[in-house]
């Protein structure tokens, strides 16, 4: 959940800079939210995996695919951070936070 939150205050981020707004996005700046946000992504797919080690491939892969992918856009839009809208990025992350529900409820 904390890479969308991180993530959705980067569309943002110069408008609330020029209202002096002090969000997290502010206060970190761009590539610093990028950076965490990819690091809790890659903690929560290890957490997974160490403490519901038995959930089965069949929800293990795609939960680790799908960080794959999450972690793809982070480091892609690390590389070349913008302004504007990151709606494909922001995806990603919302969708994400789906493989932690449906693991205590199919696991």
């Amino acid at each position: 959940m904390l890479p969308a939150i991180l993530l959705a205050g980067l569309p943002d981020l110069e408008a609330d800079v020029a209202v002096a707004k002090n969000t997290l996005a502010v206060r970190l700046g761009r590539r610093t939210v990028t950076k965490v946000a990819l690091a809790m992504t890659v903690t929560a797919t290890l957490l997974h995996l160490a403490l519901i080690p038995f959930s089965g491939w069949w929800l293990t892969l795609p939960l680790v695919l799908h960080a794959g992918w999450l972690s793809r856009g982070l480091l892609d839009y690390l590389a070349r951070p913008h302004a504007g809208r990151i709606d494909g990025l922001l995806f990603r992350a919302l969708a994400f936070m789906l493989w932690f529900v449906l693991a205590p409820l199919l696991g």
